[in-house]
């Protein structure tokens, strides 16, 4: 019972099986999040700067990777009950963090080189469809779909407002 956290079975029990379908659905999303990824970057890489597009896509990768280390982690060591939950929810907050705050950050990039007084679809568009497809994928953990969800809607917000902040009208 030490390797999980000294919480004993029957307790840990939801816990394990919830971090499992976590890792579970997040490993099948993978490739759709992939083919999402590719598609916004190479739009913004052709439509905008390149090398921002770039930048972002190595980022994107790197929060791609250690997400897929944390997946697999969680998948391995569930199966043989030896998972440390706390480890385990403080990584997936950290991936959570890190790959929201990328997809935010991208997203605001793209809104500021279209400039004050575009519509901004593209960046609204794409922190709008991370939303949904959070809130489909995510709902094992409440909280950290919450986290995730915050992140969204604080780059959905500041990029209208730095518009008016920019345009002073």
């Amino acid at each position: 019972m030490e390797a999980i956290d000294n919480v004993n079975l029957p307790q840990a029990r939801p816990v394990l099986s919830r971090l499992r379908d976590y890792a579970l659905v997040g490993s099948r999303a993978f490739g759709q999040r992939a083919i999402i990824y590719t598609a916004a970057i190479a739009l913004a890489g052709y439509y905008y700067e390149l090398r921002v597009a770039l930048f972002f896509f190595f980022a994107i990768a790197l929060c791609e990777i250690y997400d897929i280390v944390v997946l697999r982690y969680i998948l391995r060591n569930t199966r043989s009950k030896t998972l440390k939950i706390r480890k385990s929810l403080f990584h997936i907050y950290m991936t959570t963090a890190l790959s929201a705050t990328t997809i935010a950050l991208f997203c605001i990039a793209i809104a500021i080189q279209q400039g004050v007084g575009n519509s901004h679809f593209l960046p609204l568009f794409l922190l709008i469809s991370a939303s949904i497809f959070a809130a489909m994928n995510n709902h094992q953990f409440l909280y950290v779909l919450g986290f995730r969800l915050a992140i969204y809607i604080g780059a959905i917000l500041y990029i209208p407002i730095r518009d008016v902040v920019v345009a002073r009208p």
